[in-house]
């Protein structure tokens, strides 16, 4: 396995040396783009990957506010502390655990 390092100073000339490869018969996928400066995927032409990951954190986050919403409201009916004729389920108190329980999960997962 062959390598190639080409070293330029202004972005534009990178992008046209990325059509070049793909014009002379690279494959997507085979060569890739290191900068000093964060560029968007794809900003070169080069293959963006596909990935799943967004799914993970999104499993996360339902499990963590279904739990977190469970966690809150059984808490609150099994101890009834009826303060100043409030409701029992008090949301504004419930939605900070939520939030945090929300978080939390989809940050682990």
């Amino acid at each position: 396995m062959k390598s190639l390092l080409g070293l330029y100073l202004d972005p534009n000339d990178a992008a046209n040396a990325m059509d070049g490869l793909a014009e002379g018969g690279f494959e997507q996928g085979t060569f890739d783009v290191l900068t000093g400066t964060p560029y968007p995927e794809g900003a070169f032409g080069e293959h963006v990957p596909q990935h799943r990951l967004f799914r993970f954190p999104a499993f996360g986050a339902i499990i963590g506010f279904s739990l977190s919403l469970f966690l809150t409201t059984a808490t609150q009916l099994a101890y009834p502390l009826i303060t100043g004729g409030k409701p029992i389920l008090s949301i504004f108190a419930m939605l900070i655990i939520m939030y945090e329980m929300t978080m939390l999960s989809a940050v682990i997962f």
